[in-house]
């Protein structure tokens, strides 16, 4: 292949470093910039088509994973057995 033949346009061409930090916010413009826009799908209310007992049990499996590290497997699964109304309001 030759130096002039360009198998692929691109329209752009950006040198980062996730390491440094080095050009990311550019990286996610470029990106955001040649994405077409399309439909709403859900009403601008609504930020997610999960329930609330998944949304939790994520954020729940998400801090033991960063509180443990290599300790328990990465497999591991959050069930939400039960949720307190009133803590939750508390809350906001």
């Amino acid at each position: 292949m030759s130096a002039t033949h360009r198998p692929f346009e691109f329209a752009t061409t950006l040198g980062i470093s996730a390491l440094r930090e080095g050009n990311l916010e550019r990286l996610v413009d470029c990106v955001v910039d040649g994405l077409p826009e399309g439909p709403m799908l859900y009403p601008p209310e609504i930020y997610t088509d999960q329930a609330e007992r998944e949304i939790i049990a994520e954020m729940v499996r998400e801090q033991l994973m960063l509180r443990t590290r290599k300790e328990i497997p990465y497999s591991v699964a959050v069930e939400i057995e039960s949720m307190d109304e009133d803590a939750k309001e508390e809350l906001g």
